[in-house]
């Protein structure tokens, strides 16, 4: 279990306008939960703990403030305050190093401005929340595998649309804009980061598990419809780490417009990776293993280490087997659309 720390808690927590909301009531905890920590901050700030709560219901009304020091949201308290009503902020808060929800349906705020939007019931994940005015969203029919984490770490901004599937992995996000178009699937074992950059995936994805997407500080990964992508692929927008000509004095990982952009229809082969600076057009294959960097035009087939183009004038399909008259007629198909 987590614990949390008290120069996170002191950072986050307003000490005036806890003062307000206590407004001279007796101040419980919950129960001992970091009760040392807890009462050696309150202390400090001038405010009096004066127990705990431990299961007297008797404490649990309006003339008390009651503080919470969990890192999760536990069903049970929260239905046991509600059946008392006290509210939110007002008569109790939560505190912690980051708020766990395991559960969420419609919409939830607290008092650091952190928000979430859920067209349904969303269960068997674990979004944990550090910091202030982190958004998330997420559509109607999309679902996470047991084993599912996505941590906003503060000002994050992370949209998943409408039925999306993915299965267990970790997503971490941080004063950064990330975009899950919907209608995509993401097997197991996926590790998928933004910190201080900007990702927009299309529609369509389909992933087999491995998958391994970082996006660093000023770069942007843009991915267009119905990308394939095999086994143990990884997407790197950015150096990630600095890198100096010590002749130049410079750091040469600091450049303008870094990023990532691929086309629609593309397929990555297994165990490629795609290295920031990179285009990568429509209609085009990666072949397995390659380190792709550079330009690449559409209906190309590339392969190699640095990738070339092998084959232009290509294009794909998902069915396994499929005849060129087959294909001309699902072309035609996609054209009437």
């Amino acid at each position: 279990m987590a614990r949390f720390y008290m120069k996170n808690w002191m950072e986050w927590v307003n000490s005036e306008e806890l003062k307000k909301q206590i407004n001279g009531r007796g101040v419980y905890a919950w129960d001992d939960t970091q009760l040392k920590e807890l009462s050696a901050f309150l202390s400090e700030k001038g405010i009096k703990l004066e127990g705990i709560i431990g299961g007297r219901e008797e404490l649990i009304n309006k003339e008390n403030y009651i503080i919470i020091a969990h890192n999760y949201r536990d069903s049970q308290i929260m239905s046991l305050l509600a059946d008392n009503k006290l509210r939110e902020n007002i008569d109790f808060t939560y505190i912690g190093a980051y708020t766990e929800l395991r559960c969420i349906s419609g919409y939830y705020s607290d008092s650091r401005g952190n928000e979430i939007v859920a067209e349904g019931t969303v269960e068997n994940v674990s979004i944990l929340l550090e910091g202030y005015n982190n958004r998330l969203y997420i559509g109607k029919d999309t679902e996470f595998g047991d084993g599912c984490i996505i941590k906003l770490k503060g000002s994050a901004r992370v949209s998943f649309g409408r039925n999306i599937y993915m299965k267990n992995g970790n997503m971490f996000f941080r004063n950064s804009e990330s975009i899950f178009q919907g209608d995509s699937y993401l097997a197991g074992n996926y590790f998928i980061s933004n910190f201080e950059g900007y990702m927009n995936i299309g529609t369509g994805m389909q992933v087999t598990d491995g998958l391994y997407i970082c996006v660093v500080e000023n770069t942007r990964l843009t991915i267009g419809e119905g990308l394939l992508v095999a086994k143990d692929v990884k997407i790197l927008s950015g150096g990630a780490h600095s890198l100096f000509d010590l002749d130049l004095k410079e750091n040469i990982n600091i450049k303008e417009n870094v990023h990532v952009t691929i086309g629609n229809h593309v397929w990555l082969g297994m165990d490629s990776k795609i290295i920031y600076n990179t285009d990568i057009g429509d209609n085009s294959v990666v072949g397995a293993g390659s380190i792709v960097k550079g330009v690449y035009p559409s209906h190309c087939l590339m392969a190699g280490s640095i990738a070339k183009v092998l084959r232009t004038n290509v294009d794909w399909e998902r069915e396994d087997y499929m005849t060129f008259p087959e294909y001309e007629e699902l072309r035609r198909k996609r054209m009437e659309k």
